[in-house]
């Protein structure tokens, strides 16, 4: 009889310090391991530092107050590095200081990091909101060796086929480098190509401080291109970013000619448009790149710098105006 309730402790013991073995091999895996194989899936309330993700990297539904801090995306064995959202709300992600290289060879490719709101999936509950790249570096090598991304670096999208005003908004790049890409380097979409409706999306994000290296055409054949593309969205602000020679517009602010007369409201304000820079691509026009299309209404474009190359004397149309309630003011255009 003596042995039964020394047995039932000894039993209790054990359980409890599995329980808490358990509970501390998990969380050592999570803070500790420096290097991820094959997919990951990441959930809540969660710290990355120093890991080095070697396949994609995606969202748990729900997923919010995480930070990754000095990571490496590589997205081996698939043909993006990153992809958020997608019906699967996710808010409150910061990525600091990471460095995201493409995985795939040069080709026609989907982007490198996808951040995508699918409301028409999840009746406007799958949201992208509140995401922070800040002083990441987008595109350091290709599958080819080489630099730069054989698609876009970066997409977010709104795929809703309705009207609501629901998708994505803060998704925000702080001090970030962009490689040139083979298509637009950066674009913000508030309705999915070809979709119906034509209805403009609040986008509310925020752009500073970023080197856009430029891009070159691969697979984007329309209008609606640039190293920074705002294609049917509103209230994005591009502030003191640095943008280089691509093949046509550093930045375009379009609506497409569905949403004709819709708001956009974007701000341009403060940016450097460094066209004396070699990049190697091959430019649309002769001697100078375009810089920025205003296709929208009420878009704002202030107070910016463009360094024409030595050979071009003076250009125009660098400000490409088919918008309406535009307000351009402050720019200077700085020949040699």
């Amino acid at each position: 009889m003596s042995r039964r309730p020394k047995s039932y402790a000894t039993i209790c013991l054990v359980l409890l310090l599995g329980i808490v073995f358990v509970i501390q091999a998990d969380t050592s895996l999570a803070a500790g391991k420096r290097t991820v194989a094959g997919r990951f899936s990441f959930g809540s309330n969660k710290t990355f530092t120093n890991v080095t993700f070697r396949g994609p990297v995606r969202n748990r539904p729900g997923a919010h107050n995480v930070t990754f801090r000095n990571c490496r995306f590589l997205g081996r064995g698939s043909t993006y590095d990153l992809y958020l959202g997608d019906g699967a709300s996710v808010y409150d992600v910061r990525f600091i200081n990471c460095t995201f290289v493409r995985a795939q060879k040069n080709g026609r490719a989907p982007s490198m990091i996808t951040l995508k709101a699918r409301g028409d999936k999840s009746g406007g509950r799958g949201q992208l909101h509140d995401i922070t790249f800040r002083g990441c570096h987008f595109g350091t090598r290709n599958a080819e060796g080489r630099i730069g991304s054989p698609g876009m670096m970066g997409e977010i999208q709104n795929y809703s086929r309705s009207r609501a005003n629901h998708g994505f908004y803060h998704i925000n790049f702080r001090r970030c480098v962009f490689e040139a890409g083979n298509c637009a380097t950066l674009d913000y979409a508030g309705t999915q190509h070809g979709y119906v409706g034509g209805a403009i999306r609040d986008g509310r994000s925020l752009v500073r401080n970023c080197l856009f290296k430029g891009y070159a055409r691969l697979q984007d054949r329309t209008s609606l291109t640039g190293c920074l593309c705002l294609e049917m969205v509103r209230g994005v602000r591009v502030v003191g970013c640095t943008f280089w020679r691509g093949w046509a517009f550093a930045i375009s602010s379009s609506t497409r000619a569905a949403a004709a007369g819709q708001a956009t409201r974007n701000v341009i304000t403060g940016n450097t448009f460094n066209f004396r820079v070699r990049t190697g691509i091959a430019q649309k026009r002769a001697g100078f790149a375009r810089t920025v299309l205003l296709d929208g209404r009420g878009d704002r474009l202030t107070h910016n710098t463009v360094y024409l190359p030595a050979r071009v004397k003076a250009a125009r149309d660098l400000w490409s105006r088919g918008g309406r309630g535009l307000t351009v003011h402050g720019n200077r255009i700085i020949a040699r």
